[in-house]
């Protein structure tokens, strides 16, 4: 009888897809002109929505995505103002995000990952400042890193 050689049935597949992304962090907001003086935390939460391509191996998979969304952001300030400049809210802004993932499967039932992405925001912080209230954008993006492993139970 002939020798018959074996293909694995599981398929690699490539192409896009939606991607949906919470990349929620907290940044410190200092004064322009004294950055030793902090006034307050923003706690910024984006909602972003988007695509991605994922280029698929046998073992290893790429992802690349792009996503964009609107970013819920909050201003807790310090109880006790430092010097004439206060933080007084910040206002929900527009934030996007390009990324890229990267998936290892072990052929055991571990796999494991490895993200980075770089959330953009412009948020307005409202200030008072010798007795005048304005408000001026702030940078607030961030470099988000993370790893992670998947068990596959069943």
């Amino acid at each position: 009888s002939p020798t018959r050689r074996i293909r694995s049935s599981k398929k690699s597949l490539s192409g896009f897809s939606p991607a949906i992304d919470f990349n929620w962090f907290a940044v410190d907001v200092f004064s322009g002109s004294d950055s030793s003086a902090h006034l307050g935390t923003m706690s910024v939460k984006p909602v972003m929505g988007g695509a991605a391509y994922r280029w698929a191996g046998d073992h290893v998979s790429l992802s690349l995505s792009l996503v964009g969304g609107y970013s819920f952001n909050h201003l807790e300030t310090n109880d006790l103002a430092t010097g004439k400049l206060l933080a007084l809210r910040a206002d929900s802004s527009f934030a996007w995000r390009p990324g890229v993932t990267i998936w290892y499967d072990a052929n055991t039932r571990a796999a494991f990952n490895v993200s980075a992405g770089y959330v953009v925001t412009r948020p307005s912080v409202t200030f008072f400042e010798d007795g005048q209230i304005e408000k001026r954008g702030q940078r607030a993006n961030t470099l988000l890193v993370s790893a992670g492993v998947a068990y596959k139970l069943f």
